[in-house]
């Protein structure tokens, strides 16, 4: 828009249509829709009094979710107070699929998180003002709740990290007597994995992925620290201790190739890009010797793993691993420079 960023983000396709929330000066952000080179607005779910304004009100869709046709996403139709609910936009416009909090008192949102499709349903996170964060499940009619950790509104369980995987839904959730672990649902009931850290200690399990035949994900185990550890025939197990003498923290877990990539710490590198192959762990380049070059946004597109580094040489740049070979993609800013 002239003289105004757009910043359009949250990128969804859906039936050869991109989706995706925008800004414009007299609507606010507001879901917006690329199809044949035209650009149009679909939504003004929370609507201003028509003219330019400096701060123009939003709805400020988010977490796009292609689901039975429609897509889902949260948003706010109010802006004092804000009332961020579950919201569907299909053939006939936008809708409000659910509207979990009560409209009464100072907050009126239930703030949709983390949305997710397994087994023909949806599932997030919310807070409904009266159980705290829970595991909520939308079948495109019924919204439903499962609530993992009882006891109120100050018993949250905090559900993220949804990932699918064989014929459950697994995720890291809380409670007071377990601490933060790995649970899962098959969509009916839900339950922890394991209490791998005994008591009202935490694994803090996330990177969450589904790589040959198992689970994958960085957990603290009691023994060897923050690793990466695998769920296999409902056993888990450390995958690779990485740091011996400490923790590794691997993160941005990708599946490429025959193996899984990610970014971890052996405290002799500093953060550096390895591999696993289901049985060991290697780093694949040293990119920066003097400290830690944060391999971070993993994309895979024709072949070819992308992502950011730095090194001494190039600053943040684009970098590239095609299985074989670690080398800069393209330096948008030569020299030292970063180019983010």
């Amino acid at each position: 828009f002239e003289g105004n960023d757009s910043n359009p983000r949250g990128f969804r396709s859906l039936d050869g249509a991109l989706y995706f929330s925008a800004f414009e000066p007299f609507h606010g952000t507001e879901l917006w829709r690329l199809q044949s080179n035209e650009v149009v607005r679909l939504t003004d779910i929370n609507p201003d009094v028509g003219t330019i304004t400096n701060v123009p009100n939003s709805a400020w869709p988010t977490e796009l979710t292609a689901f039975n046709g429609s897509l889902y996403f949260s948003a706010t139709s109010s802006t004092n107070p804000e009332n961020y609910e579950l919201w569907r936009f299909d053939t006939n416009g936008a809708v409000q699929a659910a509207n979990l909090r009560e409209d009464s008192g100072f907050e009126h949102s239930s703030y949709p998180t983390g949305l997710r499709l397994f087994s023909g349903a949806l599932y997030f996170s919310a807070d409904n003002g009266v159980n705290g964060w829970e595991l909520w499940r939308h079948d495109g009619t019924n919204t439903t709740m499962l609530d993992l950790n009882g006891g109120g509104i100050e018993s949250s369980s905090y559900p993220k990290f949804f990932t699918a995987f064989n014929e459950f839904l697994y995720f890291q959730a809380y409670t007071l007597d377990g601490g933060f672990e790995l649970w899962r649902t098959d969509g009916t009931n839900a339950a922890m994995v394991t209490d791998l850290v005994q008591g009202a200690g935490s694994s803090y399990p996330e990177y969450l992925t589904a790589f040959n035949g198992a689970l994958y994900f960085r957990g603290t185990d009691p023994l060897v620290g923050s690793e990466l550890l695998k769920l296999s025939d409902d056993q888990i197990t450390v995958a690779a201790d990485i740091n011996p003498s400490a923790d590794s923290y691997p993160k941005n877990l990708t599946v490429f190739g025959n193996s899984l990539v990610f970014a971890a710490t052996d405290s002799v590198h500093g953060w550096e890009l390895w591999k696993f192959d289901g049985t060991n762990a290697t780093m694949l380049a040293d990119i920066n010797p003097a400290g830690d070059s944060f391999p971070e946004n993993f994309i895979i597109t024709a072949g070819i793993l992308y992502f950011t580094a730095t090194s001494p040489d190039t600053g943040y740049e684009l970098w590239m691993y095609d299985g074989n070979t670690v080398s800069l993609a393209v330096g948008a800013v030569p020299g030292r420079k970063d180019s983010f």
